[in-house]
């Protein structure tokens, strides 16, 4: 009795709500990672990952933190699609030193083999293998509370945030700014 109930409960399977399911092509786990990456010995090698709000508000975050400066980039995004996400990453490539993408297996990140790019995925739930953007997005969540609506925020309350964690010192860094190290500044305070 206990064990047909156990081969039952095991057969069934999870719907989703549209009956589909969806995989992400070309991907390269993070496995096959590069040891440099892993090892932050370059500016350019950037975690990707979303902030989302309610689950009625369809806008959401997308954050990007550089591994070896720890500098952060957010833009909001109208939803959580897979185009509207590569057409944001399109747009930051361009203007932003990007050499490489780590992702979660979100299906918002479904094209990132378009962006012509060495693009990385954690293990399924596996999200502390890119640890440093869930750092980062933690940060964020002091700006950004968990529960609110991201379409309560505009853009500029957004870049405030990110601002204020480019300019603050980090122990990690040396006591020296994200921004400073990215960008290969000395910012000097005389006293």
């Amino acid at each position: 009795m206990i064990l047909s109930t156990i081969r039952e409960a095991s057969s069934k399977k999870r719907k989703r709500k549209n009956g589909a399911r969806w995989t992400i092509l070309h991907r390269t786990f993070i496995d096959d990672r590069p040891e440099y990456i892993n090892n932050r010995e370059q500016i350019g090698d950037w975690e990707v990952d979303t902030i989302v709000g309610t689950r009625k508000d369809k806008e959401c975050i997308l954050t990007m933190v550089d591994r070896r400066s720890r500098y952060v980039v957010a833009e909001k995004l109208r939803n959580k699609k897979a185009d509207s996400t590569f057409n944001t990453i399109s747009s930051l490539v361009k203007r932003y030193d990007i050499k490489s993408l780590t992702f979660d297996n979100g299906h918002e990140f479904a094209y990132h083999y378009k962006l012509w790019l060495p693009t990385y995925f954690c293990q399924p739930y596996s999200s502390r293998q890119k640890g440093q953007i869930e750092q980062v997005n933690k940060l964020l969540r002091r700006y950004i509370p968990k529960k609110s609506a991201i379409s309560s925020f505009d853009n500029i309350h957004v870049q405030r945030a990110v601002h204020a964690l480019n300019h603050t010192p980090r122990k990690c860094l040396g006591w020296k700014t994200p921004y400073e190290i990215y960008f290969g500044l000395s910012v000097a305070i005389d006293l």
